[in-house]
């Protein structure tokens, strides 16, 4: 006897990633849920943090900004100044629903995340993200330091 429990999509992780990235260099987020059925749609959103007074939101291109595959998402997110460091989320929804809470990832410039290791992936094959959704993942190890 089978049971198949049909939900909307979680996050595969718990609390938000902080991430490290430099002005004009690019960074692959990868967006992993959890969900049934696994016919998804997924969405990013970016709040910007350069301003208190003001907050930036900006919604991205599926077509131009990001691919999706089954239960994975990859948006390839580069900062061109400083107002582009803040909250990217992703989100996804199935025909169960919407996923409630948001997968979070905290941009900031490199040298804030100070001694602290991050791991990137990288796509060894091509530059279209193909790697990253088929699984095919490479990581490098950057260190940041304010020393």
């Amino acid at each position: 006897m089978y049971f198949l429990f049909s939900d909307s999509p979680v996050c595969s992780f718990e609390g938000a990633r902080d991430l490290g990235v430099s002005i004009s260099d690019s960074l692959s987020l990868v967006c992993d849920v959890l969900a049934h059925p696994t016919d998804l749609k997924f969405h990013w959103r970016f709040n910007s943090s350069a301003s208190a007074s003001a907050s930036e939101v900006r919604f991205f291109d599926p077509a131009a900004d990001y691919v999706s595959n089954g239960t994975r998402s990859v948006l390839r997110f580069s900062p061109a100044s400083a107002k582009d460091y803040g909250t990217v989320l992703c989100f996804a929804n199935n025909g169960v629903g919407r996923q409630r809470d948001a997968c979070v990832f905290n941009v900031k410039p490199a040298g804030e995340l100070a001694m602290q290791t991050l791991a990137r992936p990288t796509d060894s094959s091509t530059n279209s993200g193909k790697g990253l959704l088929s699984g095919d993942l490479n990581y490098q190890t950057v260190q940041s330091c304010l020393c």
